[in-house]
């Protein structure tokens, strides 16, 4: 299942006149006024037209930087970003916020381990936004360290206890180590926080199904769908538990809202197929089967499945040619009846 990423916290501190430009020139000084209402206005490429000509009048301007910096990191250009808030750096050093605004750069840029450097420094020069942690958290995610991200969005959740992001992410990691308990809790503490929290409702889904907790695993996909109508997923793990609950009619009125969304969803056929099946409407599972097979030529119990709604309609041509082609896939069922009736499979 998709999960959504954190969205891009990127602090944008648009700095004035401090104590450490006081020898700055009067000319650098007014052009960094014009730029800063430019980026105030969101016309960024003046904005850095004006930084440039700042740092031209006074090539030490660190703020000039720093604020050219995070024009740059608007308009997505990492590359030129980092370079600012090195040149930054290096004029400041002490300053966190810089450290901070490159590790976001370099870790869109996937260089994820510098970020982390960057971010810890920021964290070693006073920084404590949530939005800091968060963003190293991102970037252990990206490197596999669940650990270390857990304790980062743990202290964001400690530093700002009104944001469902950090539950959510947290839990999604606790998911991923087995912990379903615990991601329980931080998802729903996420839907408690943001109550249309759609991929929220679909991971808590997921785990209450998971830990057989059906009934409200189903609640969850139905609320998801009132969230997000159109939301496949929530569509399809609903057919899929209802079938297992052999209530067929109505998984198929789901699995045909998949289809419906997408009409080359082959798991959806394959679902409704099944449904199908198993109500004996043995022709238009052929039909779904058979598009199944068309969308994927390889899957085995589709074959599966529709050898035996063909042997229900007396079609005994047809389930053995795809007894024998899922046998050749695989499908161990398969192959255990044609043994027990002496019918080989290989092709």
């Amino acid at each position: 299942m998709r999960r959504f990423l954190l969205a891009a916290w990127i602090i944008v501190l648009l700095l004035g006149h401090s104590a450490g430009a006081s020898t700055t020139s009067a000319v650098a000084k007014k052009l960094f006024d014009e730029a800063l209402y430019a980026q105030q206005s969101n016309k960024l490429q003046e904005a850095i037209a004006y930084y440039t000509k700042a740092i031209k009048a006074d090539p030490e301007f660190w703020e000039a930087y720093y604020n050219r910096g995070n024009a740059y990191l608007e308009e997505e250009d990492y590359a030129n970003a980092i370079k600012d808030f090195s040149m930054a750096i290096s004029l400041n050093p002490d300053e966190g916020k810089i450290y901070n605004n490159r590790g976001y750069a370099l870790k869109e840029l996937g260089r994820h381990e510098e970020a982390i450097r960057d971010f810890t420094r920021a964290i070693e020069r006073g920084q404590s936004s949530p939005d800091l942690f968060l963003n190293r958290a991102a970037a252990y995610e990206e490197l596999g360290n669940d650990s270390a991200a857990i304790k980062d969005y743990t202290k964001a959740i400690e530093l700002d206890p009104e944001n469902p992001d950090p539950y959510f992410s947290r839990g999604y990691l606790e998911a991923r180590k087995g912990q379903d308990k615990e991601a329980i809790g931080d998802y729903t503490e996420a839907i408690s926080l943001r109550p249309d929290f759609l991929e929220a409702y679909l991971q808590r889904a997921s785990l209450l199904e998971k830990i057989g907790r059906t009934d409200e695993a189903l609640s969850d996909y139905s609320r998801a769908m009132d969230i997000a109508p159109g939301n496949k997923t929530a569509h399809f793990n609903t057919g899929v538990i209802l079938s297992r609950l052999s209530q067929y009619k109505e998984a198929i009125e789901h699995f045909t809202r998949v289809i419906e969304l997408d009409e080359e969803d082959q798991k959806a056929y394959k679902g409704r197929g099944y449904c199908l099946l198993a109500l004996g409407r043995h022709r238009e599972a052929i039909a779904d089967f058979t598009k199944a097979i068309e969308l994927d030529p390889n899957d085995a119990d589709a074959y599966l499945n529709r050898g035996t709604s063909y042997r229900k309609i007396g079609n005994n041509r047809g389930f053995l040619n795809d007894y024998r082609m899922a046998a050749s896939l695989g499908s161990e069922q398969a192959k255990a009846y044609l043994r027990s009736k002496g019918i080989g499979w290989e092709q």
